[in-house]
This record gives C-alpha cells, sequence and structure tokens, in this order.
C-alpha cells in the first residue's frame, strides 16, 4: 500500500536564479497538487535551486495508478523541468 509518493528535484542556476519555482503533481494528465518554493525548497548542493514534495493523507488520490508527473515551473507557468512515473499494480 502506497501511502506517500516523494518528488525532488535540482535546477541549476543560472537558470533557476531570481524565478519561484514550486512542483506541479499531475496524475493522468490532471493536477493534483501544487506547492510554492517556500514551502517546497530544502538544501542542495551549490549552484542547484533543489525542491521537495510528497503527496500524503488528503492529496494523495484514492486511484494511484496510471501517469504520473511533477513539473518544475516558475510562477508565471515556464516549465523548467519534469520527471514521469508509472504506478503499476
Amino acid at each position: 500500500v502506497i501511502q506517500e509518493l516523494i518528488a525532488v528535484t535540482d535546477v541549476v542556476v543560472p537558470g533557476g536564479k531570481g524565478d519561484r519555482l514550486r512542483h506541479v503533481w499531475l496524475h493522468e494528465g490532471r493536477e493534483v497538487h501544487r506547492t510554492t518554493e517556500e514551502t517546497s525548497r530544502v538544501d542542495g548542493p551549490k549552484g542547484i535551486v533543489r525542491l521537495r514534495s510528497s503527496l500524503t493523507g488528503r492529496d494523495l488520490p484514492s486511484a494511484l495508478l496510471g501517469a504520473w508527473c511533477v513539473d518544475v515551473e516558475t510562477d508565471d507557468g515556464q516549465l523548467v523541468g519534469r520527471t514521469e512515473f508509472q504506478v503499476a499494480d
């Protein structure tokens, strides 16, 4: 039983310098959760903006099977990174 999904992404500066970044979680192409940099930024290597976010509890959909995507976006919606994965039976 899956109780938590975790995403950790790194954006190399200067690509992320000055831009506020966020994780946008998508399941089967539909947005499930959106974070802010304030709630998801963690310490990373020098020159890297590292974001960590997770889905647990009420944010975790009851139907998890299928295609997942976590986009890294700037505040103005520019896509700067993406990770994709599948949850299978």
